[in-house]
Formats: C-alpha cells, structure tokens, sequence
C-alpha cells in the first residue's frame, strides 16, 4: 500500500466502488468524496496534502468544472494534480483542453489503463 493520497470526487457509489477496486489491484487506497464541498472541507484540514484529485464533472452542490477552477485559483491547492473522469464528452464542457480528462468506459478492463495514466500523471510507478 502507498503512503500517498488520492482523492476521488464522486457522487455514484458504484463507479466510486469501480475505481477504488482498480486503485486497489495496483496497491494504491483512494479516498472518496460525495462532492466537491467536502473535498474542499478535507483539503483544508489537511497538513499532508494529497498527490492526485480526480473529479467527475457531475456533480451536487458543486460541479467539477466549478472545483476544478477554485483548485486553480487558491495557492495552497494549485499544484496538486488534478483529473477529470466523467461520463460526459469534453465537448461543450468548460475544461481547459490541456487538461487530463478521460471518459468513463464501458468495460471494467479499460479502467486499468486509465488508472496506469493517472498514477503517471501524478508521479507515481504503477505496481
């Protein structure tokens, strides 16, 4: 188990279930929030802070796009990586086109490459 911290912005517990499995499988434990709000509550508590967010783009109380851009805008947050992992296109949403954005797929093997991809967007070896 890795000593870092990875968390995960999503409101449908299975898809939260789906990739903490996938995280898991590669010896990486995720931390899952219902919304960007308690993200926000968490990070601001936290001394260590984590080395990956990743955010669904819908979701209550916040969007992730509205997350994303406060993440950018506040200096103890803007250099964490962040991810976007959403069931919808990246068409027609207002995220940056630099920004790593992946669409949810169907299959459960696909997770795996999208989450090899996310570990070396954040530094991290994949096991």
């Amino acid at each position: 188990m890795s000593p870092s911290k990875i968390y995960y912005v999503e409101d449908d517990i299975d898809d939260a279930q789906l990739l903490s499995e996938v995280f898991s499988e590669k010896g990486y434990e995720i931390r899952i929030f219902p919304d960007p709000v308690e993200l926000f509550h968490q990070l601001h508590a936290d001394e260590l802070l984590p080395t990956l967010i990743i955010l669904d783009l819908n979701l209550p109380r916040m969007t992730g796009a509205e997350a994303l851009r406060l993440l950018s805008q506040e200096p103890k947050f803007y250099r964490i990586p962040v991810a976007i992992l959403s069931t919808s296109p990246r068409s027609g949403q207002s995220v940056d086109e630099k920004q790593l954005y992946f669409m949810k797929p169907a299959e459960y093997g696909d997770y795996g490459a999208i989450v090899s991809r996310l570990l070396a967007y954040a530094g991290h070896v994949p096991s």
